[in-house]
C-alpha cells in the first residue's frame, strides 16, 4: 500500500482535513519556489523526506509533516519531474502526525 505525505500548516492533527489554499485561507508555501503549483489543490507525495523539506520551508517556519489519505482521483504534479513522487489532489485527510 502507498503512503503519502504532506508538509505544511501546523497544528492540525489526525481526522483533519488539509484543504488547498484558495479554502483554506493559510500561506501558500509554493510562492518560495517561483509560484509554481495550483492554489486549488492540495500536493501530497509518496515521500516523507520531501514532505518535510516543504514543512521547513513552511512561511510560518514551523510546519508539520504528515501521512495522509487524498481524496481521488490524484492528478500527476506538473512540476514534479520524478514520476509517481508528487500529486495534486482537492483534499486529504490526516491519518497522523510525522513530525
Amino acid at each position: 500500500m502507498v503512503k503519502y505525505y504532506h508538509g505544511g500548516t501546523p497544528g492540525l492533527g489526525p481526522g483533519d482535513f488539509l484543504l488547498p489554499p484558495s479554502e483554506s485561507g493559510y500561506p501558500y508555501p509554493c510562492d518560495l519556489f517561483g509560484g509554481m503549483g495550483r492554489r486549488d489543490r492540495v500536493y501530497v507525495t509518496t515521500s516523507a523526506e520531501d514532505a518535510a523539506l516543504f514543512a521547513a520551508f513552511h512561511p510560518w517556519r514551523r510546519g508539520n509533516v504528515y501521512e495522509v489519505e487524498p481524496e481521488l482521483p490524484l492528478e500527476p504534479d506538473p512540476d514534479c519531474n520524478e514520476p509517481g513522487l508528487s500529486f495534486a489532489t482537492k483534499k486529504a485527510k490526516i491519518v497522523k502526525v510525522v513530525a
